[in-house]
């Protein structure tokens, strides 16, 4: 397989949006996006890691990015923005006005899928740990829901996604549930190897991520920074008492932005 994998190459889709139906939890409108240079208005692209509600770590992240790269950036987020950190609401609104892209991450569908059990009545009201969520207004979800599993820009050869993607598979065949949570490639040598969100089993999938296409996530705090020659794993666990962590996408090689956790917010 692993020979195989090296000729695989993950298809820009046609259309800037493609629309699909999941079962168990309800797609975005725009379900893999794509970026025109006309999107990117020569700006700096800025791609950050799992923010998790950490706010302030976040301010002081753009306050450098911005000083570094004379106010001109462009953001896009790798998910889990919102949910376990100490300003959720806060972080959700400081990115909507910041004009950033956000793909959707497993946190994000954490709280959709909260959200609509409580306005279907399965739940009489938000969970503990979902409690913040009171302040949520239903624009605020509209915000969420529309986030998209990934985006593309071609012109730079770049895919942020949340979690992972699988590198037999073109992207408009990629699965949500895998999107948002593999880790790792189980049986690589296999004809049918598997994700998994598991870290025991199998190899980090970004590390036999064969290219062209740079794919840049999140969702591994465990390992940290990840950089591999085609993936860039940037969840650095701001939320655990780590650091959050943003790359400038538009520079070749790996330049790092790193802005310490105030506190350890969360046990991993």
């Amino acid at each position: 397989m692993g020979a195989v994998l090296s000729s695989l190459l993950i298809a820009v889709p046609q259309n800037p949006c493609k629309i699909a139906k999941y079962k168990d939890m309800p797609p975005p409108k725009c379900v893999h996006m794509t970026l025109g240079e006309e999107d990117l208005r020569n700006k700096t692209i800025i791609i950050v890691g799992d923010v998790h509600g950490c706010l302030e770590e976040l301010q002081e992240l753009i306050r450098l990015t911005e000083v570094k790269y004379d106010d001109k950036c462009l953001y896009i987020f790798v998910g889990d923005i919102i949910n376990k950190g100490p300003k959720n609401v806060e972080t959700l609104h400081f990115i909507q006005k910041l004009g950033a892209y956000v793909v959707r991450g497993n946190h994000e569908e954490r709280v959709i899928k909260e959200w609509n059990d409580l306005k279907s009545g399965r739940l009489p009201t938000f969970t503990m740990n979902y409690s913040w969520m009171e302040e949520l207004s239903e624009s605020d979800m509209n915000y969420i829901m529309a986030f998209p599993y990934t985006i593309t820009i071609p012109s730079r050869s770049i895919t942020v996604v949340h979690a992972g993607l699988s590198a037999w598979k073109n992207i408009n065949s990629q699965k949500p549930k895998h999107m948002v949570t593999m880790r790792n490639i189980v049986g690589i040598d296999n004809i049918d190897p598997l994700e998994s969100e598991e870290t025991d089993r199998g190899v980090p999938w970004a590390s036999v991520w064969p290219g062209p296409q740079h794919v840049y996530f999140g969702h591994d705090a465990k390992r940290r920074l990840q950089v591999y020659p085609y993936a860039t794993g940037l969840d650095t666990g701001c939320v655990y008492g780590g650091s959050l962590s943003a790359v400038n996408a538009s520079l070749p090689g790996t330049v790092i932005v790193s802005v310490p956790a105030r506190c350890n917010y969360k046990e991993y």
